[in-house]
């Protein structure tokens, strides 16, 4: 029988991240193409956060704006 027979695992909590995203005529070029590199350079990174915490779980929401709003996902998503 070992000390550690009798401890409980602890549940990771979500940490949900909100990108809220200018999509607007006005981000048109270079400026939509920076706000896509920034995510795609961010998720990697998020994703390593989730997977290396064992207390917490990131998970992404997205949400498009222009003239209107919608989410891009309808649920958060795992980083």
């Amino acid at each position: 029988m070992s000390i550690y027979d009798d401890l409980e695992g602890v549940a990771r909590r979500s940490m949900t991240l909100f990108f809220l995203i200018d999509a607007s005529g006005s981000m048109k070029g270079s400026k939509i193409g920076a706000v896509n590199e920034a995510i795609l350079n961010v998720v990697p990174e998020l994703r390593d956060i989730s997977e290396t915490n064992a207390d917490a779980r990131v998970k992404i929401a997205a949400l498009a704006f222009s003239t209107g709003a919608r989410w891009m996902y309808e649920t958060p998503v795992e980083a």
